[in-house]
């Protein structure tokens, strides 16, 4: 992933981000898409959303609204 597409794909994550009251880390693996789509429709229901993409981006958009250092909650396919 070039350093263009990261800056942005952190610039949007750190967006969605600054509106929310917090954010929670779910632990996908073994996730078939279809049990994925079930879910993500049962979170759109609450108005809440998923999104995955790699966990250093996702730290370093916490740090940007001041979540601090979440990167002890994030290992492995994490969403």
């Amino acid at each position: 992933m070039s350093r263009m597409v990261k800056d942005h794909v952190i610039r949007e994550l750190t967006e969605r981000l600054s509106g929310a009251d917090g954010m929670v880390a779910v632990n996908f693996e073994g996730l078939t898409v279809e049990k994925s789509e079930e879910f993500r429709g049962l979170l759109a229901e609450q108005d809440l959303s998923m999104t995955v993409v790699k966990n250093s981006l996702a730290v370093k958009a916490a740090e940007n609204v001041g979540m601090g250092d979440v990167s002890s909650i994030l290992g492995g396919q994490i969403a």
